[in-house]
């Protein structure tokens, strides 16, 4: 027997389940909720290619980006990853990731962002990609917290371009007071 869990939102779905499924009570809802979570896996990679499309117009893009955090699978985290520093056109919010929908979605998914994140750090990233991770970060953790996994990660870290970022990531946690409007990122 496998045992997949789905999250949508804020709810899960389980879904029990073998190669076949067994004749019984449940036989209907376990395969919905099988086909359910294919079809998100599928809106997922769609979204996240629409969200990434540099060449589609910006307000799909937010409207894909939005839905990738709507549908709160693992899935979304990557694409959100690639698009954090996206911006929006028009704020309707206050708040320091307000004009960052990708930033806004990611730490409904908690401690799961950091491989995701170690995995985008490998390559060189900007000052402003890192003030919003830092960000980010602290939403998900705290400061304090946030502070320690980046310094275990240099730590085990053996690629230049990743300890830097993780390096250059580490000092903006350090320093930033996160609760000065005048040090969000813009």
């Amino acid at each position: 027997m496998t045992v997949a869990i789905f999250r949508f939102s804020s709810f899960a779905v389980v879904v029990l389940a073998t190669t076949v499924f067994a004749d019984g009570p449940n036989e209907a809802l376990f395969k919905r909720a099988a086909s359910l979570a294919q079809t998100v896996r599928e809106h997922s990679e769609q979204l996240a290619q629409v969200a990434s499309d540099e060449r589609q117009d910006r307000a799909q893009r937010r409207m894909a980006i939005n839905c990738l955090g709507d549908l709160a699978s693992l899935d979304a985290i990557r694409p959100l990853m690639r698009n954090l520093v996206f911006e929006v056109d028009i704020v309707t919010e206050d708040g320091p990731l307000a004009i960052f929908p990708a930033a806004q979605a990611l730490p409904q998914f908690g401690s799961n962002i950091y491989p995701v994140a170690s995995g985008e750090l490998s390559t060189r990233r900007s000052d402003r990609y890192l003030r919003v991770l830092a960000f980010v970060m602290v939403q998900v953790e705290g400061q304090k917290l946030a502070s320690l996994r980046v310094k275990s990660m240099i730590e085990d870290t053996r690629l230049d371009t990743r300890k830097d970022n993780l390096v250059r990531l580490g000092s903006l946690l350090e320093t930033i007071n996160f609760n000065d409007v005048s040090q969000w990122p813009r």
